[in-house]
């Protein structure tokens, strides 16, 4: 009789157990639009939302800890933080050290620097030269020490950034090379009328000439104004030359049209007859309309961006973090 008991009260009990409300945001007819489903489909938009507030986060527990441990050094001098940081940065930043931090930055024959937005250069000797150098070099000296000091004591940061959404991207329009059979894919979506994309351009030929026997380097686009650009690279790839084509227009300052197209696809020894009943397609026209708005309905907008096995990628614009990323993909294959 006590276990019938037991069993009655536990049914009672999970028949009453609230169920998981989801957050209603609207109606329409009675139909409901919620929070999950509306979320689920601005997944890349969130997660960019959520990267810059865990980048806040970071920064500041940063700033915190490099406040205190200076201040625990400053303390047993028995002197101020300030006085003690400043005490460190006199005494490495003479002439001499100037001249040397100059020499191995690479900075003899030019100190750039920022005005208004603008990059500009002058002279090693000349005064802002000079001002310029002794900023950068307190800077890098103010890092170095209190680097020093976080190796000295027992500093562990736990914020941890978002987890990365993953995309099924499986119907994606894109152009494979590298190692295509192996379990790390690298996807690369741009836009060959982007400054960014460009600039970014010879940092990933070198991704892809370091990682190009470990990984699968997909590339893919998203239209430009008039998709002039794409369409090109498509119809070079009849021909087999869709890479001659991409790395020619990637590596031009101007702006991709018709013109320039053309001129490219003579260079790289297209037949121009093919080429250009390719070009002007309508099925390679409809191709494109219809990758575009996949990407579209997949919430990816900009350009670049990137991904490692379908889950994105933030600080995309920073090779570097690129390159850890490739790494710890590859040590945890």
């Amino acid at each position: 009789m006590k276990y019938i008991y037991i069993v009655i009260v536990t049914l009672i009990a999970l028949s009453c157990k609230p169920q998981r409300q989801q957050h209603i945001l609207a109606t329409i007819d009675g139909e409901e639009i919620t929070s999950e489903s509306l979320d689920k489909a601005i997944e890349p938009q969130l997660y960019d939302c959520l990267y810059e507030i865990y980048k806040l986060r970071k920064t500041a527990t940063e700033s915190v800890i490099s406040r205190m441990v200076l201040e625990h050094e400053a303390r047993q001098l028995g002197i101020s933080a300030d006085s003690f940081l400043n005490s460190y940065i006199s005494c490495h930043t003479t002439k001499t050290d100037i001249a040397q931090y100059a020499e191995r930055e690479h900075l003899t024959y030019g100190i750039p620097y920022v005005d208004d937005g603008v990059y500009h250069y002058t002279s090693f000797d000349s005064e802002r030269g000079q001002a310029e150098l002794l900023k950068a070099l307190k800077k890098q000296l103010q890092k170095q020490l209190i680097d020093s000091l976080i190796e000295k004591h027992d500093v562990h940061i736990a914020i941890k950034p978002p987890i990365a959404p993953r995309m099924n991207l499986d119907s994606l329009m894109y152009f494979e090379r590298g190692n295509l059979q192996s379990p790390i894919k690298f996807t690369e979506i741009t836009d060959y009328n982007c400054s960014v994309c460009r600039s970014m351009y010879l940092a990933l030929e070198q991704l892809f000439a370091d990682y190009g026997d470990k990984v699968c380097f997909r590339y893919a686009s998203i239209i430009d104004d008039s998709s002039v650009a794409l369409r090109a690279v498509l119809a070079a790839s009849e021909q087999d030359k869709q890479w001659q084509m991409r790395d020619a227009l990637m590596r031009e300052q101007y702006f991709v049209d018709s013109s320039m197209v053309y001129r490219v696809a003579e260079s790289i020894g297209l037949d121009m007859d093919a080429f250009s009943v390719d070009f002007s397609s309508t099925e390679i026209k409809n191709r494109i309309s219809q990758n575009d708005e996949y990407l579209r309905r997949k919430g990816i907008y900009s350009t670049p961006t990137f991904l490692i096995n379908n889950h994105l990628l933030h600080d995309a614009t920073d090779v570097n973090v690129l390159r850890s990323e490739l790494e710890r993909a590859i040590s945890e294959k």
